[in-house]
């Protein structure tokens, strides 16, 4: 799940008991693509697809949490930031989750209590009855106070039942405040570059289904994939391995290199032409190319070497 600003920075809503989920989300840029003629495409670059988007959402049935982001004893992560997996990167304020977490602990030590008052009594009350029971034989004791002592062991019983149902669902509720709690750490789930910071420390966050990412992490710049769109008429040339130049505004003399790894199914219209993705991943060891950049791909479909070409 992603957090984001208020609309309103001098508002800022008291935050909820309950606690929310907060992941650290890895997206890609929008993808805005113009298909062109022949085997030409227009279309941006982002990481490999395996490492595009892992998200992180809120399952709680609330919306519109908000907290604010504290520092962490590192330094808020920066753009081009190297991040490992498990690495803190920031932290929502805990103190409102520390507050639900003690009180569901001080809830089930109460519920450990009870259970440890309950079974003292379902001990005397099943040694009650069987002294009666034993005095029923020899008709030492009448049939009512013999049934008394049968309701009281019983009601000991369900009593005892009834709080350990009752202690289970508290040990679920400090489960689950314990988890909301961890998810006020923010952590990069594998290793990769910074390439957006979209928060700043101090800053009051709400988390949503509708909420941006607080950071966007490039899993490995050093391999970037362009996903293009051929048109239906050029698509049927393409095939998984043929060869692709591209290049990009920031260096328009200079070709990248790349191969088809990957040919989509499901059609797009844009500007009113079919289209489909084709992906083709290129090697950046230069850190040259960046995520985002809108290239211009060719695809070699066919070569012919050492052949006579016939003039138009």
């Amino acid at each position: 799940m992603g957090l984001r600003p208020l609309a309103n920075p001098g508002h800022r809503r008291r935050p909820h008991r309950s606690g929310v989920r907060r992941r650290l989300v890895l997206v890609d840029p929008p993808l805005h693509r113009r298909s062109l003629p022949d085997a030409e495409a227009r279309a941006w670059l982002s990481p490999p697809r395996r490492d595009r988007e892992r998200r992180r959402r809120s399952h709680s049935d609330r919306a519109n949490r908000c907290a604010g982001v504290r520092r962490h004893p590192g330094a808020l992560l920066r753009y081009q930031h190297e991040v490992r997996a498990g690495q803190l990167c920031a932290k929502i304020d805990p103190r409102p989750f520390q507050v639900v977490v003690d009180e569901a602990s001080a809830n089930l030590a109460a519920a450990a209590a009870r259970l440890k008052m309950d079974k003292v009594d379902l001990a005397h009350a099943k040694a009650a009855l069987e002294r009666h029971e034993a005095l029923s034989k020899r008709r030492a004791i009448s049939r009512k106070a013999l049934a008394n002592s049968r309701r009281a062991y019983e009601r000991a019983r369900t009593q005892l039942k009834l709080d350990e149902a009752t202690a289970a669902q508290l040990e679920a509720a400090l489960h689950v405040g314990e988890i909301n709690l961890s998810y006020t750490d923010i952590v990069s789930p594998i290793d990769g570059t910074v390439v957006l910071r979209d928060v700043a420390i101090g800053q009051t966050a709400t988390a949503g289904p509708e909420t941006a990412p607080l950071f966007l992490v490039a899993a490995d710049l050093t391999v970037v994939r362009v996903d293009a769109n051929v048109s239906k008429n050029d698509i049927g040339e393409v095939k998984l391995g043929d060869k692709a130049t591209f290049t990009v505004g920031s260096f328009p003399s200079r070709p990248f290199h790349g191969t088809v790894t990957q040919i989509g199914l499901s059609p797009q219209t844009i500007q009113n032409v079919v289209t489909y993705d084709v992906v083709i991943t290129a090697s950046n060891p230069d850190l040259l190319l960046e995520p985002g950049m809108t290239t211009t791909a060719t695809i070699v479909v066919d070569r012919r070497d050492d052949s006579l070409r016939a003039p138009d």
